[in-house]
């Protein structure tokens, strides 16, 4: 072997810094606008998402009223026409006619601890043999621990507003009679009264949504009594051009709010 000396090799040495850079990587640049990106469509979906849930819970109201609807007709079919009270937790027994009223809806739903205890209280009110359905009696936009977010209105033979009934006595079936203006009558009492407007054009069932609870508290300790319905004024037609020019009025007048 010769002697000469052994030359060793060695990698260079590169201190340059864009050799320790993975080139496979993202850059700051690149990443902020990722984020960028991904926050523009969470802005976008969010409101989307929001709608598309809303538009469920107001299926799934509708279908309820529709339910209690159903339910309240059906009540009316069985009874010779005559509509369930409309007043939450009513009970009145006269003993000389033994009749017994109770309202469409009883006192198993005014506060119950528990869906369970709901469920197995039997007062649930006069509606409850048609609808068989806990659920249907509660919006899905209102509270959790509301088990009830829905009243019948007062005209649907609830609590008698001032103005919408013939006198303040109620008959020997303990229902008051309706004022009629033309063919409509102003407060229902038997599914017969239903005229003008139409069966479509009626509403029996509202939401009262988060504030019902309050209401509802104040009829349970007032004894049965509906919250204060609103006041109407009967009150002449206006006077309306004929098709000859000349003015003319309208049929019986018209209710005022």
């Amino acid at each position: 072997m010769p002697n000469s000396p052994t030359k060793l090799r060695s990698a260079p040495i590169i201190n340059h810094q864009s050799s320790i850079i993975n080139s496979s990587g993202f850059t700051l640049i690149e990443l902020l606008v990722v984020i960028g990106v991904i926050a523009l469509l969470l802005a976008l979906l969010v409101p989307a998402l929001r709608a598309a849930r809303e538009q469920g819970r107001r299926a799934v109201c509708l279908s309820n009223l529709r339910q209690l609807t159903l339910a309240w007709i059906a009540y009316g079919d069985d009874n010779g026409g005559k509509l369930v009270c409309g007043t939450a937790f009513y009970e009145h027994h006269d003993e000389a006619t033994t009749l017994m009223i109770e309202g469409w809806m009883a006192k198993a739903f005014l506060f119950p601890k528990s869906r369970s205890d709901l469920i197995e209280d039997p007062k649930k009110g006069a509606l409850w043999p048609y609808t068989r359905n806990v659920d249907i009696y509660h919006c899905a936009s209102g509270r959790a621990d509301h088990f009830a977010t829905y009243q019948v209105v007062t005209a649907a033979n609830g609590g008698g507003a001032e103005g919408t009934i013939v006198s303040e006595h109620a008959t020997a079936e303990l229902t008051h009679v309706g004022k009629r203006i033309g063919r409509t009558t102003l407060y229902l009492t038997r599914l017969t009264d239903i005229i003008s407007p139409g069966p479509g054009g009626r509403a029996v069932f509202i939401d009262g949504g988060r504030r019902l609870q309050a209401s509802l508290l104040s009829t349970c300790i007032r004894g049965g009594t509906a919250p204060a319905p609103p006041r109407y004024t009967i009150v002449t037609a206006p006077r309306c051009p004929s098709p000859m020019g000349t003015p003319s009025t309208g049929n019986g007048g018209d209710a005022r709010h």
